[in-house]
């Protein structure tokens, strides 16, 4: 519960502490009236008929930690649910293993072991992805190119805001923020499956499409337009079909390039 009061602020609500008052009043009279588990005279452990309790409990709250990724577009959270899923699969075989074969406390060990990993995993997620849009950052952009040098093709896509420095100066940093953050949401989710999206600068973002489809990846910037039209935001772009035998500095100077030259005919029109 602590990792979701963590990472999960905004959508933490009062009655999800239900679970772990219940879980820890049933744990304290477990004391008196070993309903949980016990310490028998012989100095042994057994279980109680609510020994499940806390695994139960743990395995909700990581259920939610499931769900809430669900609810966003944010680009990390399959990976995140994966790591879920499999330390929830863990904690269930820890509870199979205790009820079936006789085994002691696994299920304890196992929800601190899936804890700490999840813990890690957020963290290094959290060096990852920018704060404000859930997009990748700088770095892992960079990341991305070294790998991509003369090793793979793809589709290089450089987006840029048109006047965002106008909505900045206008309606100030707070209103800026959240028409970047509309922006992102909508880019992230139609280029779910298609690229990768990286906020390279203020208000710029780099996609790399693996799968080489340019007309997937133009139809996605068209939807794209059209559902930010209605926000009254819209963006330049430039675009390239980068070979592996190429410098892919040449490929990023080209669609930089694109990008001002179709910024320009915006601006005429």
């Amino acid at each position: 519960m602590l990792l979701m009061r963590i990472f999960y602020k905004d959508k933490f609500k009062k009655i999800y502490y239900i679970p772990l008052f219940i879980n820890a009043g049933i744990c304290f009279i477990s004391i008196f009236v070993n309903i949980v588990f016990y310490i028998s005279t012989d100095n042994s452990y057994d279980r109680g008929i609510l020994f499940f309790l806390p695994a139960a409990t743990t395995l909700f709250y990581l259920m939610l930690m499931i769900f809430f990724p669900a609810q966003k577009y944010d680009q990390g959270k399959k990976t995140e649910q994966i790591t879920i899923a499999a330390i929830m699969a863990t904690i269930i075989l820890s509870i199979f293993l205790e009820v079936n074969y006789g085994y002691y406390c696994l299920n304890y060990g196992f929800s601190a072991l899936g804890i700490i990993i999840y813990y890690i995993s957020q963290n290094i997620n959290f060096f990852a992805v920018d704060s404000l849009t859930g997009a990748y950052n700088r770095q892992m952009f960079n990341l991305a190119v070294s790998k991509i040098q003369s090793k793979q093709d793809c589709m290089l896509c450089l987006i840029d805001i048109n006047n965002f420095k106008y909505i900045n100066d206008t309606f100030g940093h707070e209103e800026g923020d959240k028409a970047l953050v509309f922006f992102s949401e909508v880019i992230i989710k139609n280029m779910r499956k298609i690229a990768t999206v990286y906020r390279t600068g203020g208000d710029e973002f780099m996609l790399i499409a693996k799968k080489e489809n340019e007309t997937v990846l133009l139809d996605a910037i068209e939807k794209s337009i059209r559902e930010l039209k209605e926000r009254k935001i819209s963006f330049a772009y430039g675009m390239t079909h980068y070979r592996a035998v190429n410098d892919i500095q040449d490929a990023l100077r080209e669609i930089d390039k694109k990008m001002y030259e179709n910024k320009k005919r915006a601006t005429e029109l």
